[in-house]
């Protein structure tokens, strides 16, 4: 029998390729350093001064010392404030996911969140709502409670009524724990560790700044909390500072036999002193005045200071020049770079609070009221105010106008503040 050196082919077995799954395998249930979520199932905040307590501090609950910062410190809370006042100034429309008729009732039916006499009780309105889940750039997350109502609306293509919110309102965070899903938990007296679930459609959280999935997100305080620290001891040591050199120190010199009634008397002249102009001292008592011998200068202080506010400014805004002076100069130039990083920093805001509303109280109010317009979500956007040069405007008015383009008047006299007379003709005016 002939061999041949050639071997038999083998069948090729096909190599199975492992699919890849959308179960987590590194969630939080297994992390080694969150063992309340796996055991409680709960995952409590783990910054260290979230949970700081200061010893006889006023502020003796969790973000206490954030709030404490703000409350004392007035270049912090005008940094924080210029952040959500210049969010706030932006202008707001809500947009249709597209042309069709659907779309377009779904967003009118959302901007009623934002119109003049809009769906949400109290005073402000949608600017209170949007002010105060802005809180979550300096304490990192913020929880509002929504709380609906059914009400009429006849405007345009909308008629009938509608399950709108009635109401939001700001829920402190320190209430507020996570489960092992990320989910919220409302802490009670029952259930104090673990907390309750909460249902659907009532809370908006908006932790806009988190890092590795923390749902406690991100304080923007946080990196300047010791700053802030720091001013409030260097004014503490200048005040010491200027009352101990501001003024010299008045010293009394009484013979050894003055009795104590008359060293009790003299106590209270040397206490008047700084108000009275003229004393009258019993025979023997001399006044004299002790000036300290100055070992630093008062600038050393100020400069402390001055270094402090810098860094938090760079820290919440990126730049220093739209709150303080470079060196006591500064350049257009390099002011229009600080202000472009400065508005690069607030449009990140404006863009994750337009998608917290997007993807909360828009989507809510169109899954209650036209569950059929899920496919064409319309969305909040947020736009930057346009600097306004009302000469060239009105050159460029001019001009249309000497080309025979005829332009609406009602617009006209909105554009330059003037008000719009009976007969249909423009007349002067202030604002």
């Amino acid at each position: 029998m002939l061999f041949s050196g050639r071997k038999k082919a083998q069948p090729r077995r096909e190599q199975s390729v492992a699919v890849p799954g959308g179960r987590e395998i590194a969630g939080v249930a297994s992390d080694l350093y969150e063992p309340l979520a796996g055991w409680l199932g709960v995952r409590p905040n783990r910054d260290p001064l979230l949970a700081a307590k200061q010893p006889s501090a006023a502020y003796d609950w969790p973000w206490g010392l954030f709030e404490e910062a703000l409350d004392k410190d007035a270049h912090l809370s005008s940094l924080v404030g210029q952040r959500r006042a210049a969010v706030l100034g932006w202008q707001r429309r809500v947009v249709p996911a597209d042309d069709s008729v659907l779309a377009r009732q779904a967003a009118e039916l959302c901007a009623q969140l934002f119109e003049g006499s809009g769906c949400l009780d109290g005073p402000g309105g949608a600017d209170n709502l949007l002010s105060e889940l802005l809180d979550a750039v300096p304490y990192g997350i913020s929880v509002s409670e929504v709380l609906w109502r059914r009400q009429r609306i006849d405007n345009g293509s909308l008629s009938g009524e509608y399950l709108l919110p009635c109401s939001v309102k700001s829920r402190h965070p320190r209430r507020f724990v996570f489960a092992a899903d990320s989910s919220l938990r409302l802490l009670t007296r029952e259930q104090p560790v673990r907390g309750v679930p909460l249902p659907d459609r009532r809370f908006i959280v908006f932790a806009p700044y988190g890092r590795h999935e923390n749902p406690y997100g991100l304080p923007a305080l946080r990196c300047v909390w010791w700053l802030s620290w720091f001013k409030r001891q260097v004014l503490r040591f200048w005040v010491v500072y200027c009352e101990k050199f501001g003024s010299p120190t008045t010293v009394a010199t009484h013979p050894p036999s003055t009795g104590i009634e008359e060293r009790r008397q003299l106590r209270k002249i040397v206490g008047s002193l700084q108000q009275e102009t003229g004393i009258v001292l019993p025979e023997g008592v001399e006044l004299s005045l002790l000036e300290g011998a100055r070992s630093g200068s008062v600038e050393t202080y100020l400069e402390l200071l001055e270094f402090c506010n810098r860094e938090m400014s760079k820290a919440l805004l990126g730049q220093t020049l739209t709150t303080q002076s470079e060196g006591g100069r500064g350049s257009y130039a390099l002011g229009q770079v600080h202000e472009n990083v400065r508005a690069d920093i607030i449009r990140s805001d404006a863009n994750a609070l337009a998608g917290i509303i997007t993807s909360t109280l828009l989507r809510w109010i169109v899954e209650l009221n036209m569950p059929q317009a899920l496919g064409r979500l319309p969305r909040l956007e947020l736009d930057a105010p346009l600097e306004r040069d009302l000469r060239l405007e009105l050159e460029i008015d001019a001009f249309l106008a000497a080309q025979g383009i005829e332009q609406d008047p009602q617009q006209l006299c909105t554009r330059y503040g003037r008000s719009l007379p009976h007969g249909g003709k423009p007349q002067g005016g202030g604002q």
